[in-house]
């Protein structure tokens, strides 16, 4: 009979689903099976079927769905199975915001470590999202034995954390530093079948094309910009067709171009490539930025918005890029062409790279074994 304690992470999605959520909540779930847990993750499939797999030691369920259009999946399925699993866990750990868990997972356990790792606020500007705050949410997070923030703005200005001070503890994300580096290839543009000259200036941003992105103020910054400034959006989302309109609106073809999501090798290289890296989101629904902080790593300046979260907690201003006020298409402008005609690719190349060496995996992953395995 197998003795080993049990380790279960609760998420949403889970690798090789990507995004900064997955890739922090794998590497949590590494770490237990390597400290010799019986390291599960109990997830939601994308379809009807429930499936099972181990990846890297760590054992994951996808729970059937019976409703799946992100950001939100129902499933019965997962009800069962993690009243199963959570009768023999010896640690849980929730990534939240996940939706259904915390409305399933509200009950206290007195033989079981609870920890919650509180990635972002749940922003809504109807009655849903309050609800959900005020009726979910807030009886979740009195259940946890342990809450972990991002960042100490995040921790200071979010309302919902306001509540929980005095349980809650702030554990920074992480970059691969040894992927995300200066030094190395640079990204081949014709690949995709776009040439680019040596003396255009290239102005990055990597992510979901979503509501609170902002990136039709990163278009409309273009249109106040000389026309050797290029833009690069990489990524996909519900509002890309949007965007594609915005783009022709302004006659912008020429000088903005999409990009499908990169393996994260050929992602390294282009961080590399472009001259500095904008995130323009617009509120609270971004909580750190994490692929500023691969800019960071890979020598890159960097722009973003003053959200009250992490997205300037990474980004010194001054020192590693510029802080700019959200929906402001002006400020990102000046701030595009300041960092740009000031070469701070070069002039403050060793500011960014030693900030962002505060960032690296293996940091974090001290820090968790400091917080959850008590190490």
């Amino acid at each position: 009979m197998n003795s080993r304690p049990i380790f279960l992470t609760i998420n949403k999605m889970y690798f090789p689903e990507i995004g900064g959520v997955e890739s922090v909540a794998k590497v949590i779930a590494e770490i237990a099976a390597r400290r010799g847990y019986d390291s599960y993750v109990i997830t939601f499939s994308r379809s009807k079927h429930t499936s099972k797999e181990n990846i890297n030691g760590v054992h994951v369920i996808r729970c059937a769905s019976i409703f799946c259009k992100d950001p939100i999946r129902i499933s019965l399925k997962f009800i069962r199975c993690y009243e199963e699993f959570s009768k023999k866990s010896s640690i849980e750990i929730f990534h939240f915001p996940s939706g259904f868990p915390e409305l399933i997972c509200k009950k206290s356990k007195t033989n079981t470590k609870k920890y919650v790792f509180y990635h972002a606020d749940v922003v809504s500007r109807n009655i849903k999202g309050y609800l959900f705050n005020y009726m979910v949410a807030s009886p979740f997070l009195s259940t946890a034995g342990k809450i972990i923030a991002t960042s100490p703005q995040m921790l200071r200005t979010s309302p919902l954390l306001n509540q929980f001070q005095n349980k809650s503890t702030i554990i920074p994300l992480f970059v691969d530093d040894k992927l995300f580096t200066p030094y190395g290839e640079f990204f081949d543009f014709t690949d995709y079948g776009l040439r680019v000259s040596s003396n255009m200036k290239l102005v990055l941003y990597v992510g979901r094309f979503g509501r609170y992105k902002g990136l039709e103020y990163l278009v409309k910054a273009f249109n106040l910009l000389p026309k050797q400034y290029l833009l690069i959006l990489v990524g996909d989302g519900p509002l890309k067709p949007f965007i594609q309109k915005l783009i022709k609106h302004y006659d912008l073809n020429n000088r903005v171009f999409m990009l499908p999501h990169l393996k994260y090798f050929d992602l390294a290289k282009l961080y590399r490539t472009v001259d500095v890296f904008v995130l323009p989101s617009i509120d609270r629904g971004e909580a750190f930025g994490l692929v500023a902080l691969e800019a960071m790593a890979s020598g890159v300046p960097v722009i973003t918005t003053i959200l009250g979260t992490g997205t300037t907690f990474h980004n010194l201003h001054n020192k590693t890029g510029l802080h700019v006020p959200p929906m402001n298409s002006e400020a990102l402008a000046e701030a595009i062409m300041k960092i740009i005609d000031e070469n701070w690719k070069v002039s403050h190349h060793d500011v960014i790279l030693k900030r962002a060496k505060e960032f690296s995996l293996n940091k974090f992953e001290k820090r968790i074994l400091n917080t959850i395995f008590k190490i």
